[in-house]
């Protein structure tokens, strides 16, 4: 994936894990943050789960690309809150 890729995709994933976690935003960068290391976290789970190499599910801008990213997002804050207490903010 491109560098522009990684940070269409790593918006797109930490905006959508902002919804659905209820994570106060933090602004753009910060969801950029969270949704690229979103995905690194979500291609890790999903080739420890289907077997493969972590590239395997991150491969552009595609619909898949995006929901690895979001479930790598959301375990990401999960752990964030889990280690920081429930703040809401994590920059």
């Amino acid at each position: 994936m491109t560098f522009l890729a990684w940070l269409v995709v790593g918006f797109l994933a930490g905006w959508a894990s902002n919804l659905i976690t209820g994570r106060d935003g933090g602004g753009c960068c910060a969801n950029v943050l969270v949704g690229v290391f979103g995905a690194f976290i979500g291609g890790v789970v999903m080739g420890l789960i289907n077997g493969g190499h972590w590239q395997d599910y991150i491969t552009g801008v595609n619909l898949e690309t995006i929901l690895v990213s979001v479930l790598g997002a959301i375990i990401l804050v999960a752990l964030l809150r889990l280690v920081g207490g429930d703040r809401r903010r994590y920059y």
